[in-house]
This record gives C-alpha cells, structure tokens and sequence, in this order.
C-alpha cells in the first residue's frame, strides 16, 4: 500500500479545526495567528496514529495480508520543510533573500470555510477504516 501524507495539509487542518486564523501560499503556512499553538500541535503529531489508522485500511481492504502479522511501515520519499517565516513582507532580509529588485509581496490566499473543504488524509483514512 502506497500512502501520500502533507504534513502541512495536516496541521492546516488541525487549525481549521480548532478556529486558528492561518493563510497558505501554495504549500507553505505564511500567517498563522497562534504560532505557539501551532506549534504545539505539530509537536503532537503521532506517528502510531497514523500507523494504526493504515493498519486498519490494510485489514479492511486487504485481508489476504493477514497471516503476515503486523505490519511495517517504512518512508520511500520524505521532504523536510525549511520554512522560515518573517515578520513581515518588508523585512530586508527576506528582500535580499528572494528579489534583487523592489520589496515583493507575496499573494495571499486567505483560508475560507469553502477553500479548505476537503478533510485531513487522518480522517479520510480513518473514514476509509471504518466503512462497512
């Protein structure tokens, strides 16, 4: 089984969740209004959650893998974020940094009820668990 997981999806949807103001751009969180608390939810991510969750999709989907026992689940690819987040747009360094020209600033997409409508891979992998 070949799982796909964001993890800045997951934590995006963990703010929705909880009603803390984020802003994405493309797949970077570029303004959130409790950096603290989304920190502390990032440090709670647990990997055997995510592991219990797969292993209850393999036995309902696949159940001819039983006899094998438990299951180990390795990373084939794996991308580590090096997000650095500024202050502000102005912030000399963050010139230097990505334009040789005048300040940039980056369009915004701000997160609506409607744009983040899909549920985190966790629920969806969980709902999946548990279809009957």
């Amino acid at each position: 089984m070949v799982s796909y997981f964001n993890g800045h999806n997951w934590l995006a949807s963990k703010l929705w969740a909880r009603k803390i103001n984020f802003e994405m751009l493309d797949n970077a969180l570029t303004s959130i209004t409790d950096w603290k608390k989304a920190q502390e939810i990032s440090d709670g991510f647990a990997v055997a959650e995510l592991h219990s969750i797969l292993d209850a999709a393999i036995a309902r989907h696949c159940p001819a893998l039983a006899p094998l026992g438990r299951y180990h689940w390795s990373i084939m690819l794996a991308e580590y974020a090096t997000d650095i987040v500024f202050r502000s747009t102005a912030d000399p360094i963050l010139c230097m940094i990505i334009c040789p020209g005048p300040p940039f600033t980056p369009s915004k997409r701000q997160m609506s009820p409607h744009s983040l409508a899909v549920p985190s891979l966790l629920d969806r992998l969980r709902r999946l668990a548990q279809a009957s």
